[in-house]
């Protein structure tokens, strides 16, 4: 399994922890506001990507490391649940959704232990009905019932959120996917060149998503 950060150039946490920096450097964000989410696999698909996003492949090990940072994670949508964008699941449950950092890397461990193949699925918020078994007692009954009814990618994802204070090094990073557009700013290219080997620029005339989610780069990333 691997994590993933989508984010934007007007919100770059992620990219400002690198850039400039050597990769021996431990990074922390200093910003200010609410926390910063995560998946475990890639992104969903929709809702689609606005043009120009950027994609951080992370390690599995990532979330281990800021463990002291970990707000919560969950297994679906909390946040749509709690905006009502889920029916299978009502509102007023969206927080008991919410995971401690020890079942919820409980969770991401018997994912990763899947064969490949179901790795992938898991990674793309495809059903993989074993999976729920192996999560029961971990998570709320009403989301593994909902698991099992629907096939719905916002309750198959595993996302998390960590605190400001984060932390990532650049060896934690498998993969940047970038527009091919920033090949034009000199100074944006320079700035990324800790992490120039790790780069892969894709036509922003499609979602970035549309380039993480090829078998390729998936299996890639899951071996």
């Amino acid at each position: 399994m691997f994590i993933s950060k989508l984010f934007s150039h007007s919100r770059p946490t992620i990219l400002n922890l690198l850039v400039g920096q050597t990769e021996a450097a431990r990074f922390k964000s200093e910003a200010s506001g609410s926390h910063e989410y995560f998946y475990v696999g890639l992104p969903p698909k929709m809702p689609i990507s606005p043009e120009g996003s950027m994609l951080a492949i992370l390690k599995l090990d990532f979330l281990s490391k800021n463990s002291n940072s970990f707000a919560f994670g969950s297994v679906g949508d909390s946040g749509g649940v709690s905006s009502g964008y889920i029916p299978q699941i009502p509102r007023l449950f969206a927080d008991e959704m919410k995971l401690d950092f020890e079942k919820f890397h409980k969770i991401v461990s018997v994912g990763d232990k899947l064969r490949l193949e179901e790795k992938a699925k898991l990674s793309s918020h495809e059903p993989v009905r074993k999976y729920i078994r192996s999560i029961e007692g971990l998570v709320p009954r009403f989301v593994c019932d909902a698991m099992r009814n629907s096939n719905r990618q916002d309750l198959w994802t595993l996302e998390f959120a960590l605190q400001k204070n984060f932390s990532v090094e650049v060896s934690d990073v498998s993969n940047v996917l970038i527009p091919n557009t920033y090949l034009l700013s000199p100074k944006l290219m320079g700035a990324l060149t800790p992490i120039s080997e790790k780069l892969i620029h894709y036509n922003p005339k499609h979602p970035v998503t549309r380039y993480a989610y090829s078998k390729e780069h998936l299996h890639n990333w899951l071996l």
